[in-house]
């Protein structure tokens, strides 16, 4: 739907149809955006220098840094899921953030660089993986698995994570990508109508009407000629593909959920970690970690768990096949309701997340020799894949196809 947003940039602004907010109050401008980034770029940097947790058990203690858990998992065989630790927790922010440095250097002194727009699409997709709030609630569960085996003790690091932490949710509510595209290159003046006009009859469609379309990435509403309306095109602002085939957009679907419902069992069959603990090591699976922290005293990270690593993967399956299957409804009513279940499923998904931030934990505290230890075990990387290949089918699913057929469809 193309839609006149009114009070722009200082207005606030909700779709008529779906409820979603297009823009937001005041948002942060470059010059504000990079105090904030700086910030954040500061505090990540000295944190993964810094003491981050130790483990005492015994006589044995272990020292960490934010970066060594990762690290060990990669050491001991988990690679995929060390490098998908260490790039939600630390690569990625800190990419994040010397991009948004780049783009907000530029337009505070109004000379954006080149690739500008490229960079500005590239940190909009990288920003879901960002996951330093998953990170502390996995810091919490693992801190419940250990807090009745030993003594653990947080460091300057840890602290400093918090801090990063808080400027990061202080980034979501204030730094808004709207606010740059517009200043890189304003909207066009796009029609009031929701629907273009049909081409009076024996003429040439292509030299007589355009369609309006809108892009997902950049906001930018742009005119293209009806008869490419079939074909793939790219924003001209952003270059971002604003006119995807359905298709095979479709089939990519299909293809992930397929794979996704596939990887279910193993991921929460197979263990994810073996556990030895002054005797024989004993495999541990997402369902034995829940129970230990359930009769360990914290029934209320058990309960975040069991929600996050068990119900949310298997019903993210189920309601993505729920929208594949209801993708054309013909009340506007359902529309809405698909369009509201997508973008819930796109934002709690990340949260399954939260069970290998653990693994990796454990791993990197629970190393003190003949002591104590923890192992990556296959079902970890199963239960990662799930992760994955949901948040992958999720975002293949374009809201628009729910209102394709309905009766307002523009």
């Amino acid at each position: 739907m193309i839609q006149t947003l009114p009070g722009y940039p200082a207005g606030k602004a909700k779709c008529r149809r779906c409820d979603y907010t297009l823009r937001h109050r005041s948002p942060a401008g470059p010059i504000e955006a990079m105090f904030w980034v700086l910030l954040l770029l500061g505090c990540m940097l000295v944190a993964t220098q810094d003491l981050f947790m130790s483990f005492t058990f015994a006589s044995g203690q272990n020292r960490i840094a934010i970066i060594h858990p990762p690290i060990d998992t990669i050491r001991l065989g988990g690679t995929a899921v060390g490098m998908a630790v260490l790039f939600c927790t630390v690569v990625g922010p800190i990419l994040w953030g010397l991009g948004m440095l780049y783009v907000c250097g530029g337009l505070a002194a109004r000379m954006p660089g080149p690739g500008t727009a490229g960079i500005l699409r590239s940190m909009h997709k990288l920003r879901p993986w960002v996951m330093l709030e998953v990170f502390l609630l996995g810091v919490l569960v693992t801190a419940g698995k250990l807090g009745h085996e030993g003594h653990l003790d947080y460091g300057r690091g840890f602290h400093l994570f918090l801090a990063a932490l808080a400027v990061w949710i202080i980034i979501a509510r204030r730094v808004k990508p709207h606010r740059f595209w517009e200043l890189l290159q304003p909207s066009v003046d796009c029609p009031h109508s929701e629907r273009a006009e049909v081409a009076p009859e024996g003429t040439d469609p292509c030299m007589t009407a355009d369609t309006v379309v809108g892009c997902q990435t950049c906001g930018l509403a742009q005119r293209i000629p009806r008869c490419m309306a079939d074909h793939e095109l790219s924003c001209q602002r952003c270059g971002a593909e604003i006119n995807e085939d359905e298709h095979k957009a479709l089939v990519r679907s299909v293809v992930l959920v397929g794979l996704a419902a596939v990887l279910l069992l193993p991921a929460n069959l197979v263990p994810i970690m073996r556990i030895a603990e002054l005797g024989p090591p004993e495999p541990a699976t997402v369902w034995e970690g829940i129970k230990v922290l359930y009769f360990g005293g914290s029934p209320a990270l058990a309960a975040l768990v069991f929600v996050a690593s068990l119900c949310v993967p298997i019903a993210k399956v189920f309601v993505i096949i729920a929208m594949l299957l209801c993708r054309h409804p013909r009340r506007a009513s359902t529309a809405r309701c698909m369009t509201k279940l997508h973008r819930f499923v796109a934002t709690i998904g990340r949260w399954s997340m939260v069970d290998m931030f653990v693994v990796a934990l454990l791993i990197g505290l629970v190393r003190l020799g003949s002591l104590a230890s923890v192992d990556p075990k296959p079902g970890a990387i199963a239960f990662l894949a799930v992760v994955v290949i949901t948040i992958a089918a999720a975002e293949e699913i374009n809201p628009r196809v729910f209102w394709s057929r309905t009766k307002d469809s523009t």
